[in-house]
């Protein structure tokens, strides 16, 4: 029979001897080994975690059943679980989702659960890639809030909506600074203003404010609101004025006898060849003295007459000097109003018997007292517009 060429074949190789002979007779491990064994473990518990996962969305518990197919509370029951929240935690729970931000904004009980808060200042100016910034600070616990309106949002300010925040605001003190004001963006403080409770500030400051897109009728409407109490206003630097946009309309709705300042300074008008004079006149401060108040003022390229400044400065002599009980003084500075001329203020005083006296070291600064032994004192600063300088060779 012949030979099975496999078995013949087996036979000529060898089992192979190892390599290492110890380590075969060791008991130190083999790392081979180990790693494969691994291999084989690791992919039972996989096996499991793949088969938990299948179960589990084929039959998902009530816990994890995704929140759209669960029934929501009633809003009467989310109004009664709010109502048990303080202020900061309701305040939280409004920037959960819009649902309950719906239900906080209009449950009555809610909204009164919120004290106002003491707003020391609200300022509002421009930020960078034209957004504008809101920021409120509270001088007695330090805190200061901002928010930044975009440059998107700004175009169309009637669809935006903070009067949850401006119902518990309490603003003491109004700043515009370095904003371009329109007729849209005005209205939409207006309309927030209005929500605030017992929106009374003392004080409105506008400094560098553009006004060259706003209409007079809007800036009196918002002069309206905010004016009846105000003891100190500033007008700084607006650029961009028109003559009929600062008026004597304007300021009558000052509280006469309330307001303590007044400051129009550094006006910048929008043309550039007609005359640069601010429509309030003599009629303001007749109606602040025949009030009997006397409020420091800064005006600048107004219509103000040296005739009207003495009668002014004779009537605050007069009722300081029946307020004997202190020292009283005020200061005055009157720039660049055409009608006013030093001279003739001089000559006004001293037809009226009061002391008029030049600063030797400040010039046109005037000290005017009833008489010369007189504590009460009213110090005026009178500068003059300055004449241009003739070009060279004319």
């Amino acid at each position: 029979m012949a030979p099975n060429p496999l078995e013949s074949s087996r036979s000529v190789f060898r089992q192979r001897k190892s390599s290492f002979p110890a380590v075969e007779s060791s008991k130190a491990l083999d790392f081979r080994r180990l790693f494969k064994s691994n291999q084989k473990m690791e992919q039972v518990p996989s096996l499991l975690r793949r088969c938990v996962s299948t179960i589990r969305k084929r039959n998902p518990l009530p816990s994890e059943v995704p929140w759209q197919f669960q029934t929501p509370l009633p809003n009467e029951i989310l109004a009664k679980i709010f109502t048990q929240l303080e202020g900061a935690d309701l305040r939280s729970a409004r920037a959960v989702c819009g649902r309950w931000h719906r239900v906080i904004e209009h449950t009555k009980y809610v909204l009164d659960t919120l004290t106002p808060r003491p707003i020391s200042r609200f300022v509002v100016r421009a930020a960078a890639r034209g957004a504008l910034e809101l920021r409120w600070c509270i001088y007695g616990s330090a805190q200061a809030k901002s928010l930044l309106l975009g440059a998107q949002q700004l175009r169309a300010p009637d669809a935006l909506s903070l009067e949850f925040a401006f119902r518990h605001f309490e603003i003491q003190r109004v700043i515009f600074k370095d904003v371009s004001l329109t007729n849209d963006l005005l209205g939409f403080f207006r309309r927030h203003f209005a929500v605030a409770p017992r929106f009374a500030p003392l004080s409105l400051v506008f400094e560098g404010v553009d006004v060259s897109a706003l209409s007079p009728s809007v800036f009196e409407a918002f002069f309206a609101d905010v004016a009846p109490h105000l003891e100190t206003i500033q007008l700084r630097s607006l650029s961009g004025l028109r003559t009929d946009i600062l008026n004597d309309r304007l300021m009558r709705h000052l509280d006469a006898s309330k307001v303590r300042s007044i400051e129009i300074s550094a006006p910048k008008f929008v043309f550039a060849h007609r005359p640069k004079i601010l429509r309030v006149s003599d009629v303001t401060l007749a109606r602040l003295s025949s009030e009997g108040n006397f409020p420091a003022l800064h005006l600048e390229r107004c219509q103000i007459t040296s005739l009207m400044l003495a009668h002014y400065t004779e009537n605050y002599l007069k009722k300081a000097a029946q307020e004997t009980s202190r020292i009283q003084s005020q200061l005055c500075t009157i720039k660049k109003c055409p009608a006013v001329s030093n001279k003739v203020y001089e000559s006004e005083c001293r037809r009226r018997s009061l002391s008029c006296e030049e600063d030797d070291k400040k010039r046109h600064f005037y000290s005017v007292h009833a008489d010369e032994n007189g504590e009460a004192a009213f110090t005026i600063s009178l500068i003059a517009d300055e004449l241009p300088k003739p070009l060279d060779g004319h």
